[in-house]
């Protein structure tokens, strides 16, 4: 158990603003508990075909031009968020495709890695100027909580300039330490595997050590307000 709430905010990272990480986060809890219920032979032959079929669907589309093939991978229902307003739907993306063929017929485009099947990997961005920055740089692990929709005093927590931020908040200590908050949608302690300096930031790209999932809907931040994020509406 960490000694006091100065220690625990050494190795946490509150996550309220980044959907994908909730996407993520849903990954990881999921082979987490592939590889936790004694299942790893198996999760390591589904690895092996999955990267598979994404190095056969990517010579196909992008080297052939079979933008089709595309279907054996993606969910029909595929929408991908960019820049642009309005998300990319498959057929807008396999007509990008062809487009971006016709335009540069020499193009080739290659597979050096995918990051990542398994390990279950995630990445957190930390600015440098951040008062948590330091500890996090100096740690082997990290929390990872995602706040679920009815912990906006939890938002209000960190928020302040409280020091101890953690004496009056439910949490437990993670299997390496690292404080676990209550009530989160989900929850995962992280192992440091690589630091990256990029300009302003930090880049943490972790291996997740223990994931758990709760049955609460996780909280969203976008455009100065606060969303439920399973029923894509406002807060409050």
């Amino acid at each position: 158990m960490l000694a006091g709430g100065l220690n625990a905010l050494q190795n946490t990272v509150i996550v309220t603003s980044l959907p994908f990480l909730v996407i993520i986060a849903g990954l990881a809890v999921s082979f987490w508990k592939e590889l936790s219920a004694g299942r790893k032979e198996q999760t390591d032959v589904a690895s092996d075909a999955r990267r598979g079929l994404i190095e056969k669907v990517w010579a196909a589309a992008w080297g052939q031009g079979d933008v089709d093939a595309l279907d054996a991978l993606l969910n029909p229902a595929y929408l991908r968020h960019g820049g642009d307003p309005h998300p990319q739907d498959l057929n807008a993306f396999k007509a990008a495709i062809v487009s971006i063929r016709a335009a540069f017929p020499d193009l080739v485009t290659t597979i050096d890695d995918i990051v990542s099947l398994d390990p279950a990997t995630v990445m957190v961005c930390v600015q440098r100027t951040s008062s948590t920055h330091d500890c996090l740089f100096r740690a082997d692990h990290l929390a990872i909580n995602i706040l679920s929709t009815d912990q906006l005093d939890v938002v209000g927590t960190f928020a302040s300039k409280a020091n101890d931020k953690f004496r009056d908040l439910a949490w437990e200590s993670g299997p390496f330490g690292s404080p676990l908050i209550a009530r989160s949608s989900a929850q995962m302690e992280v192992e440091i595997r690589e630091r990256l300096q990029v300009s302003t930031h930090t880049v943490f790209i972790c291996r997740v050590v223990h994931a758990a999932v709760a049955d609460h809907h996780p909280m969203v931040y976008s455009a100065g307000k606060f969303f439920d994020g399973g029923a894509l509406a406002p807060l409050g």
